[in-house]
């Protein structure tokens, strides 16, 4: 069992702990706070499927008692409902490249009508793959995202295989059409846990702004239709 003493943690009591003390809460089986040199630290700790887990949920600088009393009262809860903070809070480490291929493969073999297999794998080894593709999935931000956008409009500027410039319409959809596949590529690592819950850098506004009375095949290939003398 989580450890309980008979002591109520209190604003008082966090603020006259000296470094290397712990106290165990009285009230919440596992909540506890441990002082350091600088800083006071709010944990919880519980065992899942046998094994015991020890929960961060912040400092004495960022939380009073009573807010990080409520938190841990909700892992708790989440915890009796079969799930597992600590993996939830420590995503696996998973390349981009790594993420394309596991999404290509779980659709193909979850979606039988997957028609579109073939323009996804376009765009993820054109331009997923190799301006993302040895970033860490958990790492991916705004930052990161806004500069995708800014390569891959830079590489379809011109297209590669004739040095023809791309119609900037025509850009500015298969960027966005980019987008829709990388963010369905965060959702999947989210249900997966190589990214926190909810934290998908892209924009759900952006996914599909330029898509509207576009023909998705132009917009896949764009360099095709050059290629092949249309």
């Amino acid at each position: 069992m989580p450890r309980r003493s008979n002591r109520l943690i209190t604003e008082d009591l966090v603020d006259a702990l000296l470094p290397k003390e712990t106290v165990w809460d009285a009230e919440i089986p596992g909540f506890g706070v441990i002082a350091n040199n600088r800083t006071k630290s709010y944990k919880l700790r519980y065992y899942f499927h046998g094994c015991q887990r020890v929960l961060t949920i912040g400092t004495n600088r960022d939380l009073t008692v009573a807010e990080a009393r409520k938190i841990a009262y909700a892992h708790r809860a989440r915890i009796r409902a079969g799930f597992d903070p600590v993996a939830e809070e420590r995503p696996t480490r998973l390349s981009v490249r790594a993420l394309c291929d596991e999404y290509v493969r779980k659709r193909a073999s979850c979606d039988r009508e997957y028609k579109n297999a073939a323009d996804d794998e376009s765009l993820i080894q054109r331009y997923i793959v190799p301006i993302l593709g040895d970033h860490a999935v958990h790492a991916i931000g705004a930052d990161d995202v806004a500069c995708f956008r800014t390569k891959v409009d830079s590489i379809c500027a011109i297209s590669g295989d004739t040095c023809v410039p791309t119609a900037l319409s025509v850009r500015e959809a298969l960027v966005e059409q980019c987008l829709r596949l990388l963010s369905r590529m965060f959702d999947m690592a989210e249900a997966s846990n190589y990214r926190p819950k909810g934290s998908n850098p892209i924009p759900r506004a952006h996914q599909s702004y330029y898509l509207d009375g576009i023909a998705k095949h132009t917009l896949a290939l764009p360099w095709h239709s050059q290629k092949d003398g249309n």
